[in-house]
């Protein structure tokens, strides 16, 4: 894993994650920044089964996004990883351990590089210790840039 100050939207890789929570809010933080620069990821979204939330929780859904010129980003991954919103600890733990194992499985059947977020440890109140940790199991074998903006 390596550490990229920088905004995710401009990593040159060929997949972006994100965590989301499972009731179709992209509304903050880095997911509001992702449905406006490509508003076919907030349109999956919205798609995506199952409907309800708590069967949303730890799936994956790899969006194919457009091509835009000078970049080289092919897909953006929601990862659900908190059934709600709110103030506190919001992300589940367990969710972004198997979202991360399906996102790992994901770009090394289709050889894509990765980059995402401290995912969990913004609004999502998670303790960002404990998930590297779980990235660091995960990608192992695998590169993973993970990018921050401060």
């Amino acid at each position: 894993m390596k550490y990229v100050k920088g905004d995710l939207l401009n990593a040159e890789v060929d997949v972006i994650a994100h965590g989301c929570n499972c009731i179709q809010t992209m509304g903050a933080g880095i997911a509001r920044h992702i449905a406006q620069v490509y508003p076919e990821v907030e349109k999956a979204d919205f798609e995506f089964t199952p409907k309800v939330p708590s069967q949303r929780l730890g799936k994956i859904d790899p969006v194919k996004v457009r091509h835009m010129e000078g970049c080289t980003i092919k897909y953006v991954v929601n990862c659900y990883t908190q059934l709600k919103v709110g103030e506190g600890l919001q992300v589940d733990y367990a969710a972004i351990e198997k979202a991360m194992q399906a996102l790992h499985d994901f770009a090394k059947e289709k050889g894509f590089s990765v980059a995402i977020p401290k995912i969990g440890a913004g609004l999502g109140g998670g303790d960002w210790a404990r998930i590297e940790k779980c990235l660091f199991r995960i990608f192992k074998d695998y590169d993973l840039g993970i990018y921050y903006l401060s």
